[in-house]
Parts: C-alpha cells; structure tokens; sequence
C-alpha cells in the first residue's frame, strides 16, 4: 500500500505457517510484493536491518529482542516500528456490569492461552466488589476447556515448554508472597505431552511482579482497590502501557481514570481494541510507533517539501 515490497522473517516458532502463506503468496503472483525469509541467524538479521536497500524495520515481539533491534536500526539510519510487550491492567469499578466484564476478562485471558500482547496481567478490583469478582473469575476459569487444539477445545496449549517453566517461577514467588491460588496452577510438561497450562488466576495483595514482567501465558492476578488516586498513580507508573482496560457505568468516572495515563490502547467497557483499520501500539517499552490503519501506513511514508517556481 506504501508503494514498497516487504521481506518478512517469522517468529523461529512459526516458520512453517509462515512458509505455507509465503507459497500462499508466491501461488497468486505476488512474489516481487512479498517474500518470506525463514532465518534465524542473528548476525544475517542484523545485516539484513543495515541494508541499505531496507527503508523501514518492523518488529512485533517482545520488548528485549525489539529494543536491541531498534538500535541496530537506529544506529543505521533507519526507521523503526515496534509493538513490544505490554503488562495490562484490567480496572473493574464498584459500578462495573461484571456479567459483561468477567466473560470480556476471561474470553481476552484465555485467547492464544495468554500469549498475547494484549492479554491483561493483573486485574484491579474495587475493594467493594472484590469477592464477588475473585469468586466469578474463579468459577468461569475452571469451566474452561483446555487441551490439544480441536473441536470443542476453548483454549490450547503453550508454544514451549520454556514458557511454562517461567510461569512456574512466577507462580512459585507468587506463593512465597502469599498470594491465594483462585484457579489453576502450573505443573511440569511431561515429555511427549502437549504444553498445557491451566486458567490461572491468584489473589494477590499487591500487584508486585505482575505490573512489572509480562506473563505470555494464561495466568493473572486479582488485587483490590480502595483509592481512585492511587490506582491512577500505579497505573501510569506501568514501564509497558501497550493496553488499559476499564469496566464501569459511571462515564465521568471511567474519565476521571484514564485522564491523561499514556496507553496505546484504552477499551471503556470492552476488549475488542485491535483491528487492522486502528492504530496498535504502546509507550515507552511497550512500543514504538504505530500499526494499523492510516496510522500505521503513514509510519512507512516520508512527507516531501516540494516547491516550484
């Protein structure tokens, strides 16, 4: 659309998908507008961002690998977009509608089985609904059916087993701390076994970790709240604002919250914040630039000063 082929490298996890859609693209004639490259060499990535030939880098991932790659870029004169990793918060208010707001939490915790940058991390409840939330949540993750993606499967397995030993090591701190196990919980990946973590939820009495490290798996943590202002406070101190999501009826309320806090995305009452014609993207470690829409196009476009006399 910007008048520029694009190359693509997929995810090491993803190159088979990735090289059936290349063939996919191949197979319409579309090989001089784009081309899949199934490499993993770092130092041929590397040479591949400093090409000159290359006008614009693009990175969906997490926020280390990104961060690293935008300085490649950047040390080469190049533009960057990047959709980092994010830590969600989910804002319940004493008014929120919680027979639209936990089935929106749950369906948005267990799409991808949380392996998404989108996915909330920790949960804030008003202190005047917070065991009526924690005893919802708790009750609708145990009725989610979880497995080897097929028929009738709600939510499928991790993509390594890396992943859920890290949930693990999370979770083991969450206990130490003395945070209560609502549903779920994380056991070991029996060899040849498919990589399934169960809906996972604690009630923590401080958000800690879970504001700070992005889960990338189906875990959460429900922590309540009793002050509006210090609620704002922790939200806006969040290193990786890619997205906020606030239930509540009271509309003067729901922007009293979210008055100034810099996410790439703010749902009021909903989880459906992405979509290719919306701009997609974080602050801070959470992104840089924008994807989606006119926005994202514009990231790929140079405004030219041209006069004639």
């Amino acid at each position: 659309a910007a008048g520029a082929g694009a190359l693509v490298k997929p995810s090491d996890l993803g190159v088979q998908c990735a090289l059936r859609l290349g063939q996919a693209f191949s197979d319409a004639g579309l090989d001089d507008v784009i081309r899949i490259l199934p490499i993993a060499e770092h130092e041929r990535i590397a040479q591949l961002v400093t090409a000159p030939e290359i006008g614009t880098v693009s990175f969906t991932g997490s926020t280390r690998v990104g961060l690293h790659l935008a300085a490649i870029a950047g040390g080469a004169g190049k533009a960057f977009v990047g959709e980092l990793g994010g830590t969600n918060p989910f804002v319940l208010l004493a008014d929120a509608d919680l027979d639209r707001a936990i089935p929106d939490l749950v369906t948005r915790k267990i799409k991808a089985a949380g392996q998404a940058c989108s996915a909330q991390n920790i949960v804030y409840a008003d202190a005047s609904i917070l065991e009526e939330v924690s005893a919802r949540v708790s009750a609708a993750l145990k009725t989610v059916s979880y497995g080897p993606a097929q028929d009738g499967v709600q939510m499928g397995p991790l993509r390594t087993p890396a992943g859920v030993k890290r949930l693990s090591e999370i979770e083991s701190k969450l206990a130490a701390e003395g945070a209560t196990r609502l549903a779920g919980g994380v056991s070991p990946v029996k060899a040849g076994a498919p990589i399934l973590v169960a809906p996972t939820a604690y009630r923590v009495a401080q958000p800690g970790e879970l504001s700070d490290v992005e889960l990338f798996g189906p875990m959460m943590g429900i922590c309540g709240f009793a002050d509006i202002e210090r609620l704002r406070a922790r939200l806006k101190a969040n290193r990786q604002p890619l997205v906020l999501y606030v239930y509540g009826q009271d509309p003067k309320r729901v922007e009293h919250v979210v008055q100034g806090l810099r996410y790439g995305s703010i749902g009021v009452n909903s989880t459906a914040i992405q979509g290719a014609d919306v701009p997609t993207g974080g602050f801070g470690q959470a992104g840089i630039g924008r994807e989606g829409g006119r926005w994202g196009l514009a990231e790929f476009l140079t405004t030219l000063n041209r006069r004639e006399g």
